[in-house]
């Protein structure tokens, strides 16, 4: 019985310095309530203190990641094109202040007055911030998507010059391949090389990074893993993207270790010197640098690059003055991001909660009604706020997505959606909420009822 416990409840661990068999621990527990296909990396004093391979690489053929498996590592790709920016801005080859009507007359947005569209003109700082404006053509044109493996540079430029804009530049950042295909493009202009030649010579080569290179569907790469989607019938291959549009921004294919070296050259001036290094991690708009989303908790800055698309799952954060780098590439669509997050705890000495399996138990529709309610983690802040509402005998959490709630007790629910999340509640002798707390991927946070006059 001891055993089926330990199985079957949540399993707290505290903190401590033995990191590696904790990240052990939670990668087991984890590997067993959703498989994990990908590699991990740990580093703590610019250490690595812990690194796997896990799953498949290639489902049908049965080959497994390896240390040494190659990934298409998606959005983390947006920090070497920001990279490229800063070293030609460096080498005054362009300005942060420049307008991308001075590279491509097409970008201008002007009335036949002369006046800017949206009042200000896109400047490359705008277009590194991810506050361009621009329309990303992948989500906005359905027609142009079968035309951008092929379609002319040029002509391209000029499709996207002829898109309306989605706002003002420097108004809202919005991420856009769109802007990252634009600052590759200024890239080449400027430097005379390929963008893919530039990259290659003056970033990869420079931070030892041997194993890292442009995505081309053409000509196989030893060594890569293959991307899938998931679904009820099992793995089948994703889509293909198409890298003549995406490689700027998602066209990059690394090894895990080879993103660590990238990491670790952030510590001296070999690719950026230091004013370039720092533009790139300062937060603009409050958490957006150059490329990577910048986050503060009390004394610790948090630096952090990925994305989840069409089988590419990854993310990669970094806290710079703990010298912590936490890696994860997967070749699935599963939430790279929530692993990291987890990883991030561990080695920052917080208490995490282990993956579980859950089990439904029935619960009268009576009982549900007493959890109704809208609840928020910031007392002051409606906006952070989520409500919980009974319909067909059935408890929603209702935000910026709607999920079934499942009751696993009397007093604790898990997300339907198979997402590593629940909500627990502690409610008086007459079902009266006292308090809660969300569980999210193991760290447990505690949420209160939401009053209307809190928003006095």
């Amino acid at each position: 019985m001891f055993l089926i416990l330990l199985v079957v409840a949540p399993v707290f661990f505290k903190a401590q310095n033995e990191y590696t068999f904790l990240i052990e621990q939670y990668l087991r527990s984890k590997d067993k309530i959703s498989e994990i296909n990908g590699v991990v990396l740990v580093a703590k004093n610019n250490q690595i203190i812990y690194q796997k391979a896990l799953g498949f690489a290639n489902h049908e053929l049965k080959i497994p990641n390896n240390i040494g498996t190659h990934f298409k590592i998606g959005a983390i790709g947006t920090n070497f094109t920001s990279a490229a920016i800063l070293q030609l801005q460096h080498r005054g080859l362009i300005g942060l202040n420049d307008t991308a009507d001075k590279f491509f007359p097409d970008l201008k947005h002007k009335t036949t007055a002369g006046q800017y569209l949206l009042g200000n003109p896109i400047r490359v700082h705008h277009l590194l911030m991810g506050a361009s404006g621009l329309k990303d053509v992948w989500e906005f044109d359905k027609q142009l998507q079968n035309e951008l493996d092929t379609i002319n540079k040029d002509t391209l430029i000029r499709k996207i010059g002829k898109l309306k804009p989605n706002n003002f530049p420097g108004n809202a950042v919005e991420y856009s391949n769109t802007t990252y295909y634009v600052l590759g493009q200024i890239a080449e202009r400027v430097s005379g090389q390929t963008f893919e030649e530039y990259v290659t010579s003056a970033i990869f080569k420079i931070a030892g990074m041997n194993e890292s290179g442009f995505v081309n569907e053409k000509i196989p790469v030893a060594n890569m893993a293959v991307n899938y989607e998931f679904n009820q019938n099992g793995y089948k291959p994703a889509r293909k993207l198409p890298y003549n549009y995406f490689r700027c921004s998602n066209g990059i294919y690394a090894t895990a270790n080879d993103l660590f070296k990238w990491h670790l050259s952030f510590y001296d001036t070999m690719v950026l010197d230091n004013l370039s290094n720092r533009l790139m991690h300062t937060a603009y708009n409050g958490f957006n640098g150059y490329g990577l989303l910048i986050s503060k908790a009390k004394d610790m800055v948090r630096y952090e690059l990925g994305l989840q698309r069409d089988g590419i799952s990854t993310c990669m954060s970094q806290f710079p003055k703990e010298g912590i780098c936490i890696i994860v590439l997967l070749n699935d669509f599963k939430d790279a991001r929530s692993i990291c997050e987890v990883l991030e705890n561990i080695v920052n000495n917080k208490p995490v909660i282990l993956p579980y399996p859950h089990k439904e138990i029935k619960m009268s529709e009576k009982k549900l009604k007493n959890f109704e309610g809208i609840y928020t983690t910031f007392p002051d802040m409606k906006y952070f706020s989520f409500r919980l509402k009974v319909y067909n005998n059935k408890l929603y959490r209702l935000d910026r997505e709607s999920v079934e709630l499942k009751p696993e007790s009397d007093t604790k629910f898990f997300y339907a959606n198979g997402k590593d999340r629940q909500l627990e509640f502690m409610m008086d002798k007459d079902g009266k909420f006292i308090k809660g707390w969300q569980i999210r991927n193991g760290i447990k946070e505690e949420f209160m009822e939401f009053k209307k006059n809190q928003t006095k």
